[in-house]
């Protein structure tokens, strides 16, 4: 089942930052941005205290990313202008203190996970608590392993392979 966002849509669950973000971890979501050069949207997002962000960033002249967000730590990834209106995958495995970013199946980089102010409160897609934060575009299998997937394990969850499961 794929989410439709547009200004204002977002949701909401009761997923707790806590069960999986003290610990290593994976979240992955697919998507597909109507806009890429638009500011800041989030797929996924904390609802709570603290910055918790994965979306497309501040795409403001023709800077256009995805962005990783996580307590003061940060990373973006540039991408064209043609990466909207397809299907792309982007995950964040947390492996000790160190969170890799894979944008449709490759490694793009590294953010440190913070050591205080860790987000605290509820996972929520398409919005963040920021008033002009909206992800525009459609959101599909979003998933959080309570596990640092390996680089062959997000490029099969990426393909949607079963043999990851």
């Amino acid at each position: 089942m794929a989410l439709s966002l547009t200004w204002g849509g977002r949701a909401d669950t009761n997923v707790a930052l806590s069960e999986f973000l003290t610990g290593n971890h994976t979240v992955a979501v697919r998507f597909m941005m109507q806009f890429v050069n638009v500011y800041a949207g989030p797929m996924v997002a904390g609802h709570g205290s603290g910055r918790y962000f994965i979306g497309n960033g501040n795409g403001g002249a023709d800077n256009n990313k995805i962005s990783i967000r996580i307590g003061a730590s940060a990373l973006d990834v540039p991408i064209a202008t043609n990466f909207k209106e397809a299907w792309h995958h982007v995950a964040v495995v947390r492996n000790g203190s160190t969170c890799t970013v894979y944008l449709d199946g490759a490694s793009k980089g590294t953010l440190t996970f913070p050591t205080s102010n860790v987000p605290t409160g509820t996972l929520r897609f398409g919005r963040s608590d920021e008033i002009h934060e909206q992800f525009y575009g459609l959101i599909d299998d979003v998933a959080v392993f309570k596990a640092a997937l390996s680089a062959s394990t997000v490029a099969a969850v990426e393909l949607g392979s079963s043999l990851c499961w």
